[in-house]
Formats: C-alpha cells, structure tokens, sequence
C-alpha cells in the first residue's frame, strides 16, 4: 500500500534537513495526528513494512515570463502545483499542445511563446492556487475543523458546484483545428 500525507511547517524545510528526521519520529507523528480517525488508519501507520518518503513539496504561484528567446518552460517547470491537486501532468499535457499550436500558428517564436503565456497563465494560476488552499485544508489538526472538512467534503461532491469544479479541473478543451491569432 502507498500512502501520501503532507505535514505543514511553519517555515519550508530543506530535504536534508526532512531526511534526517527518524522513520519512527514520522510513525510517531503520523499516529498522533491520526489519533482520531478510523482504526485501518492506525494500523497502516503502525505497521512493521513502513517506510517513509521524504521530501518537501512546494508550488509555484507565478513566474512574470515563462519564456526567454528560444526557450519556454510548460509544466511543472513554470507551474508547479501541490500533488493534493492531481493536475501537474494534466496542465503539462494541456501546456505542450497549446504550445504546439502557437509554434504553428505564430510565425515568430518569442511572439509564439508570449501568445502560449497569455492564454494559459490565468488558467494554470487559478488551479495552483486551489491546489494551495485544498493542501491547507488536509493539515488540520483540530477535531472540529476535520469534522466540518470531512463533511463538506461529501456535501460538495454531491452538488452542482463540483460539477462546475469538475469540468473546469477535467473538461479543459485544446482546440486543435482552430487557429490562434497572433
């Protein structure tokens, strides 16, 4: 079984510094944190086969230019965004075809490269920003603040808001036939 959890720090810590911390000082604060949840939670992290992972996970929230004469980032090299979000091939994936339309369609490549910023960045931006707030809200540690999550988590997958939330994060449309103006 794989398991990702992500523990919020006041300040970002470097990997080496994470790395150095003991796979029973992990197993520690994952049972304290999970205290309160289901006893299969319990279980999995008292197991004799656990290993951790560890590493630091960062965002990106904006870079001004994403390009500079014939280089131009896509992806998580421009955008990174939490892994709480499940979107960083999906937006890599959008990224590389919309690239590939601008090259086809501008007939200069810093003008290309310019065109694929502009019609992307409000689109990426907003979905890291969701993944930022989504990762804040796994954290809690408070038994009310988790019920209340926990709860409005069943709510919102239930209602016509995450339908709009799912065909913005799932429904995203590279046109391919049509062409970009410069």
């Amino acid at each position: 079984m794989w398991w990702w959890n992500g523990i919020s720090y006041p300040k970002e810590e470097t990997r080496n510094v994470i790395e150095k911390i003991s796979n029973e000082k992990w197993q520690q604060t994952m049972i304290e944190m999970y205290d309160d949840d289901p006893n299969v939670i319990q279980n999995i992290i008292k197991s004799d086969e656990i290993t951790f992972l560890k590493y630091p996970i960062s965002d990106i929230l904006s870079m001004d230019t994403w390009y500079k004469q014939n280089v131009c980032l896509i992806g998580d090299a421009v955008h990174a965004t939490s892994p709480t979000n499940g979107q960083g091939a999906a937006m890599a994936s959008e990224d590389g075809l919309m690239l590939a339309k601008c090259l086809r369609d501008v007939d200069d490549t810093e003008q290309a490269f310019a065109k694929f910023q502009q019609l992307r960045q409000k689109r990426v931006e907003k979905i890291v920003k969701i993944g930022r707030t989504a990762g804040e809200g796994y954290l809690m540690t408070n038994p009310i603040k988790k019920w209340f999550r926990n709860t409005m988590i069943v709510v919102m997958l239930n209602s016509p808001f995450f339908g709009r939330m799912k065909n913005f994060f799932f429904g995203y449309d590279v046109k391919w036939d049509e062409k970009i103006k410069a």
